[in-house]
């Protein structure tokens, strides 16, 4: 970052040198500072977003959905469907989830793997 200001204010009094030659190099020079600061930004953004993702990644999620209840159904049914070594369920606010497999949905999960519930 020191570099950067170095070069764009070293370009400074190039560019108001009366000589062409001094003011297109103090231009290059303003310019490189100027490149530099906005990719060590750049830079500095995308990181917090890796590192967001990557923690969001270490804690399992692995999809969020966009809406609940009956626009999700059929993902539970896949999963549970393919589940083998368990099924955890975290309880807030699954009522949908309980309304739409009551009976025979949690018997045959139940049949497949073993359900954890965690309220």
């Amino acid at each position: 970052m020191l570099l950067q200001a170095v070069l764009f204010l070293g370009g400074i009094p190039l560019v108001r040198s009366s000589y062409v030659v001094y003011q297109s190099i103090g231009s290059s020079l303003m310019a490189a500072g100027a490149a530099g600061w906005v990719m060590l930004v750049y830079v500095a953004l995308t990181q917090r977003i890796s590192n967001r993702l990557a923690l969001l990644e270490d804690s399992g999620i692995l999809r969020v959905f966009p809406a609940r209840s009956v626009a999700i159904r059929p993902e539970y049914q896949e999963r549970a469907l393919k589940a083998k070594d368990g099924i955890d369920v975290i309880g807030f606010g699954l009522k949908a989830l309980r309304e739409d497999f009551r009976v025979d949905g949690f018997r045959q999960w139940a049949s497949r793997a073993p359900i954890g519930l965690i309220r």
